[in-house]
């Protein structure tokens, strides 16, 4: 069964016909997405704060975005990033680890083609893009995000930081108890 499953990540099963088909059901989520407020929220949040890292862009694209995707593109991305040295496999439960390292290390020889794509790794400035933006919806009770940046640490450099942090931002914004 490990094997079974770890095929589905081996190759793709995406199709011309297919890719087609899906494009307008994607524009339709992406929409969907633009008329819920929490999702715009955060998105505005992220664009506020961000310049260089994707986190500021929407995983699904945009509508013009999705015109440009061909079952092409979709298999080079598939075997640019679907590598084994791009995954975590966990395996829990009454196993055989040794068998389960085996068939991990077949896979992992599997992949030695060269990636068309490489993941960027961009670096993020200093400071923020804006103070502030605005976006109109009609709701019934006002909606907001609030963000700071600040610089990232070394893991584990400075763990009391990391708690503090933690703590003012749920005294800040975390709900309120119930008496």
């Amino acid at each position: 069964p490990l094997r079974v499953l770890l095929d589905f990540f081996r190759k793709t099963l995406f199709t011309e016909e297919g890719v087609e088909k899906e494009k307008p059901i994607i524009k339709d989520e992406i929409r969907m997405y633009m008329d819920d407020p929490g999702w715009r929220a955060s998105f505005n949040l992220f664009r506020n704060l961000y310049r260089n890292i994707g986190i500021n862009e929407d995983i699904a694209g945009n509508l013009r975005s999705i015109r440009d995707i061909d079952y092409r593109l979709l298999n080079d991305c598939f075997d640019s990033f679907y590598r084994p040295r791009n995954m975590a496999l966990a395996v829990t439960g009454p196993v055989d680890h040794e068998k389960v390292f085996e068939i991990a290390e077949q896979l992992d020889q599997s992949g030695s083609e060269v990636p068309r794509f490489e993941s960027a790794s961009a670096q993020e400035q200093d400071g923020i893009i804006r103070d502030s933006s605005l976006d109109r919806m009609n709701l019934s009770i006002p909606m907001f995000d609030i963000g700071f940046k600040e610089r990232g640490f070394a893991r584990f450099s400075d763990i009391k930081y990391e708690l503090l942090m933690d703590m003012v931002l749920d005294l800040i914004s975390g709900e309120r108890p119930e008496f």
